[in-house]
């Protein structure tokens, strides 16, 4: 028991040797970025420590704006639309930029309901990260996933473009693998996006989207539906 007890407590020296070492990195970049935006939530935990930008606080910009400001006028034009409605499903690969952390690539997909030409609702799930961190001998892997719901609002163009807007709600998981230990946190945020679709055909059509599932991460992603 005591030989069990000693085990325990090495291993959770490691793992706090571990986010040190990942936090020095971004320590540097992140005082002069978030002291005057942000305040530190005490009683956090070691994964959100490693995971800053998760907890940041949702602030407005000119992406947020225009995206609103699409949603809004597909919103708007609603009454003038005559698609039927149709189920839609699909596949997207993206590229996710974390603040004070690496780039990353992921995958996901996605199933929706348009009502008509200007309003969709849209759930999906994606893959943002799966990486190893290493510090010293120590190694963690992480692994980052999206969950989403979305109301898209659609505007139209000509040669068979459409300008969409998202707005909804996405839960941001985060799950840390080190020797002898394994979290996992969650946190709930706005999200919010603006993209641009091309329809192949009356039933495929890719899309191009720049979303931002919290303040510190932006995600581009390419993807492509099929209508049915």
């Amino acid at each position: 028991m005591h030989a069990r007890r000693i085990k325990t407590l090495e291993m959770r020296i490691a793992w706090r040797a571990i986010l040190g070492a990942i936090n020095i990195g971004m320590a540097r970049r992140g005082q002069q970025s978030l002291a005057g935006n942000r305040q530190a939530a005490p009683g956090r935990s070691d994964v959100f420590g490693l995971f800053q930008f998760i907890i940041q606080k949702e602030k407005p910009d000119m992406f947020k704006k225009i995206a609103a400001a699409a949603f809004l006028l597909a919103a708007s034009s609603a009454g003038f639309a005559a698609e039927p409605p149709s189920f839609y499903a699909g596949i997207d690969i993206s590229s996710t930029d974390f603040d004070d952390f690496d780039r990353d690539t992921g995958f996901g997909a996605f199933v929706g309901y348009k009502y008509n030409d200007n309003i969709s609702v849209e759930a999906g799930y994606h893959r943002l990260a799966d990486k190893r961190y290493s510090a010293g001998t120590l190694n963690a892997d992480v692994q980052i996933d999206q969950y989403d719901l979305s109301v898209l609002g659609s505007v139209p163009l000509s040669s068979g473009f459409d300008l969409y807007g998202r707005l909804g709600y996405n839960r941001l998981t985060v799950d840390v693998d080190a020797p002898g230990f394994f979290g996992k946190e969650h946190q709930s945020k706005l999200v919010y996006g603006l993209g641009l679709a091309y329809a192949f055909t009356p039933v495929v059509a890719g899309r191009l989207e720049v979303q931002k599932p919290n303040s510190d991460v932006t995600k581009i992603a390419a993807g492509v539906v099929f209508k049915f």
